[in-house]
């Protein structure tokens, strides 16, 4: 029963208790004065110590008209008050009813013994500096570095692969507490954590394994250019069109859990790019990286420019002044539209010249749906893909990547649009200088505010 069903019952109910109170203290003072009069009338009864010479008997009255009245007023006003409650508290079941269908179907509890599935109450296990020093051959299979740090492939004692990816920046204490809060969190897309390891100033992570990698290596490679290239992939791996609306959808179900829909508050992510989704051999994405980037403006105002670089196009224009869950939002729009483009959207310095067909216009016309819209997508998927996805897809990232916050939807309706069961109205069409402008000017204000200024060593350069 929710809070306001509750308030309603409480009222009611103290409402009927004074009613009721009230009715048995004037039936008990009629009933008390009827018995007084009965037995003054009878025959009298001694007691000792008292005596009944002189007692006066008060006349019977009858009870006056206007206390039935009252009477009754009273008793349909409580039974007005008791229909209120129980529509009240049946509004509610329905609407906790409807929030649990929701819950449900954005998380989906993993299926028993499938690969990767996380049973309720799992408690990450904690294991020791020279355990994972085995593990990963003395920390010498790097993979690579994330947000939180560097990563490493390793092998554990019962030969399960794993990635052991040291945090930065935490201390033990912290390290453990946020431990506790992300291993809480369950979801077929989330990555899954397996444990940890605190030891000194040491904060290691242990989590899936994926051989497949990142989303990033099936869309470019490190040497394709981000504008003007056909199509990056790298080692010859291309993703077909319903894999790249699984991998969307997937993504976009994670990020609806970790706002909130399955906990109470919201989480921020605060890293969507296509290196923090991993893939699952049978290309199920998996979101990393969550609760180990911290959401404080100052930690984000010392990013440097070499842990920047690349990253920013995805971060929304508001982040460092009010970030919120639509931040995310904005992240994933940006990331829906490199889906969609096979590379990358580009970075501030360097504007892309992605042009945003207007896709209202372009139906008003008559033109159809294909129109300009395929000048958006991956050369290698042209002739491949379905029309009318594909302009649902645009319109979702389109609504995403508005540059007002409160114009973009929550990822919970992002997931309602991609599934097909909401429809999605025509977005005012984005404008590239409108987007990455501002993001540029709020980025270069942030960090003077910050005290980082070409006198402090601070260079900035077009660096991919």
């Amino acid at each position: 029963m929710g809070r306001t069903a509750q308030s309603s019952v409480l009222l009611s109910s103290t409402y009927v208790l004074v009613l009721l109170v009230w009715s048995l203290h004037s039936a008990g003072a009629a009933d008390a004065r009827r018995v007084l009069a009965q037995n003054a009338s009878g025959p009298s009864v001694e007691v000792a110590g008292q005596e009944d010479e002189g007692a006066v008997v008060p006349p019977q009255k009858k009870l006056p008209v206007i206390s039935i009245v009252v009477g009754v007023i009273s008793a349909v006003i409580a039974v007005f008050f008791l229909a209120l409650t129980a529509m009240g508290y049946f509004q509610n079941r329905c609407e906790d009813k409807a929030r649990g269908s929701q819950r449900r179907r954005l998380c989906p509890a993993p299926a028993a013994g499938a690969a990767g599935a996380i049973q309720g109450g799992h408690q990450p296990e904690k294991y020791s500096l020279r355990e994972l020093q085995a593990a990963t051959v003395s920390f010498t299979q790097k993979l690579g570095r994330g947000g939180c740090g560097a990563v490493f492939k390793g092998i554990l004692s019962n030969s399960k692969e794993v990635a052991v990816k040291l945090v930065d920046d935490y201390t033990p204490g912290e390290f453990e507490v946020e431990i506790r809060r992300v291993s809480s969190l369950h979801h077929d897309n989330l990555m899954q954590i397996y444990g940890y390891c605190t030891d000194g100033d040491h904060c290691l992570l242990v989590q899936e394994y994926f051989a497949n990698g990142s989303l990033r290596s099936f869309l470019y490679s490190n040497t394709c250019s981000s504008v003007g290239s056909n199509s990056c992939h790298n080692n010859n791996k291309v993703l077909d069109w319903s894999a790249r609306l699984n991998i969307s959808l997937g993504t976009a179900k994670a990020l609806a859990y970790v706002h909130g829909v399955c906990s109470s508050g919201f989480n921020i992510h605060g890293r969507i790019k296509p290196e923090n989704v991993l893939l699952s051999e049978d290309l199920n994405p998996r979101l990393a990286d969550f609760g180990f980037v911290r959401c404080r403006r100052k930690r984000d105002h010392d990013l440097t420019l070499a842990t920047a670089q690349g990253t920013l196009e995805y971060f929304a224009p508001e982040w460092w002044s009010d970030p919120s869950p639509k931040c995310d939002v904005y992240s994933f729009g940006i990331l829906l539209l490199e889906i969609i483009g096979g590379r990358r959207i580009g970075d501030f310095y360097d504007r892309p010249q992605w042009e945003f067909p207007d896709l209202d216009k372009q139906q008003s016309e008559g033109q159809g749906l294909e129109g300009g819209v395929t000048e958006l997508l991956d050369p290698e998927l042209k002739g491949k893909v379905d029309l009318a996805q594909l302009h649902v897809a645009l319109q979702v990232a389109y609504w995403c990547i508005q540059y007002e916050a409160r114009a973009r939807p929550s990822m919970a309706q992002v997931v309602d649009y991609l599934e097909g069961r909401v429809q999605v109205s025509c977005p005012p069409t984005p404008s590239s200088s409108a987007i990455f402008t501002p993001l540029h000017l709020s980025y270069s204000a942030s960090l003077e505010a910050f005290g980082f200024r070409g006198g402090n060593g601070v260079e900035i350069v077009n660096a991919r």
